[in-house]
């Protein structure tokens, strides 16, 4: 049985920063859950899809990323789930 793992965060903020000048990071902030169950997943990697910017998320399954304005997607694992 495969298990997807979702990672809440506010999508309007994703499409509205585009319009910012170019060359700027923008901050991300989510909580990474078991779609399933809904339980909160902690230390898992969310990691920046095209430059090597990674995180973990906490012992609530939050996280924080700093993310260039060119950064199209967030990758999350986590051990022993398939994503």
């Amino acid at each position: 049985m495969k298990i997807k793992i979702t990672t809440l965060f506010v999508a309007t903020f994703l499409l509205l920063s585009g319009f910012n000048a170019m060359a700027q990071n923008r901050e991300i902030q989510g909580t990474v859950r078991n779609s399933s169950t809904g339980v909160v997943l902690p230390s898992a990697t969310v990691l920046v899809k095209g430059p090597p910017i990674a995180t973990q998320t906490d012992i609530n399954g939050s996280f924080s990323v700093s993310v260039p304005s060119n950064a199209s997607a967030l990758i999350v694992s986590y051990a022993g789930y398939n994503s």
